[in-house]
C-alpha cells in the first residue's frame, strides 16, 4: 500500500518565528490520522501547507500524488480543508439563512440542503437555534450550530467535489 500523504522535513517560518519545524510523516490510505497539540504547535499551519494555502519555507510534501502548493487543478478537485475555528455563519443572519447562502454559493440543490440540515441537526441535537440570529445565540447553542454548520459545509464540499 502506498502513502497518500508524504511529508519530509517540512518547515514554515514567519520572519523569526518557526511555526512548523522539520516534520516528517506519511499516512497510508487506511490510516486514521490526527494532529494533536497545544495552541501554536503548528497544526493549522501544517494543514494549510498540505491544502496548498501556504508555501513551506523548506521541505517537501505530496498529497494524493500532488505537490499541494503547486495548486494543480486535479488536486484541488480532490482535496477539501475545513478548519474548526472558521465560522460558517454570517453574524447578522439567522443560522439557517447562512446555510442557505452557503448552499447557493457552492451550487447545492435545495433538496440536498434540506437533507443535510435535517441529518446534521438531528445528529447534533440542534433545531431551534438554526432560526435564531447568530449574534443572539447563547454560547452553547452557538457552539452546536457552528459545529453543525461546519459539518454541513463539509458535506457540501464532498457533494460538489469534481462538479466545478
Amino acid at each position: 500500500m502506498s502513502a497518500i500523504i508524504e511529508v519530509e522535513n517540512l518547515t514554515k517560518k514567519f520572519k523569526d518565528f518557526t511555526a512548523v519545524n522539520g516534520i516528517t510523516f506519511s499516512v497510508e490510505q487506511s490510516d486514521i490520522f490526527a494532529f494533536l497539540g497545544p495552541n501554536g504547535a503548528g497544526k493549522t499551519t501544517t494543514l494549510k501547507m498540505l491544502a496548498g494555502l501556504l508555501y513551506p519555507t523548506s521541505g517537501s510534501a505530496r498529497v494524493l500524488g500532488y505537490v499541494p502548493w503547486e495548486r494543480d487543478d486535479g488536486y484541488r478537485r480532490q482535496f477539501a480543508l475545513l478548519l474548526g475555528q472558521k465560522n460558517q455563519l454570517w453574524w447578522d443572519l439567522p443560522a439557517r439563512e447562512s446555510l442557505e447562502l452557503n448552499a447557493k454559493i457552492y451550487g447545492i440543490s435545495p433538496a440536498m440542503l434540506e437533507r443535510t440540515v435535517a441529518e446534521m441537526s438531528e445528529l447534533l441535537a440542534v433545531r431551534e437555534p438554526f432560526y435564531k440570529q447568530a449574534d443572539v445565540l447563547i454560547n452553547t447553542d452557538l457552539r452546536s450550530v457552528r459545529e453543525a454548520a461546519q459539518q454541513i459545509a463539509l458535506q457540501f464540499k464532498l457533494a460538489t467535489r469534481g462538479k466545478r
